[in-house]
């Protein structure tokens, strides 16, 4: 039986399944919850300022029973083997996305120094390379821990 609230579950307004993770006599345990289940609701649909292609609620549960088969690895194992090694990876995706951003910005500086022109020549070549090149910095280097990061699943999956 589980009791609660859940907030910011990703996709909670139209997914069929929803990964909770419980409190059990065991230690924080997972469980694959059918949203049809009695006892399940999904609350308030969240707005957000950013990441917005999927839709965010809080699901709410009373009295929502869930099987033995429900169950996701093993009892009080899901504080490492399901939430660590989600968010390790759900990070990374998110990184993703802002190194995008970076880099389509970077991508129209470029191309705006290059056409944009002051004094008869483009603005590229009026000493803002150095300022550029201080904007690529960061996207080179979100890159470099983005790649780290997704590289590694099978070594996040080794650990204890």
């Amino acid at each position: 039986m589980l009791d609660g609230t859940k907030l910011f579950i990703t996709n909670g307004p139209v997914a069929d399944v929803c990964t909770v993770l419980a409190r059990a006599e065991q230690g924080p345990t997972a469980f694959i919850v059918d949203t049809t289940n009695p006892g399940f609701r999904v609350g308030r649909e969240l707005d957000k300022l950013g990441c917005r292609s999927s839709p965010t609620a809080e699901i709410h549960l009373q009295d929502c029973r869930v099987g033995p088969d429900a169950v996701l690895g093993e009892l009080g194992s899901a504080l490492w083997r399901v939430a660590f090694e989600c968010f390790d990876w759900e990070r990374t995706v998110m990184l993703a996305g802002g190194v995008g951003g970076m880099r389509a910005g970077l991508d129209d500086a470029i191309r705006y120094a290059k056409t944009r022109e002051q004094f008869g020549k483009p603005i590229a070549q009026c000493r803002l390379q150095g300022r550029l090149a201080q904007r690529a910095r960061p996207t080179a280097s979100g890159r470099g821990v983005g790649g780290q990061g997704a590289a590694r699943p099978a070594q996040r999956r080794e650990r204890p």
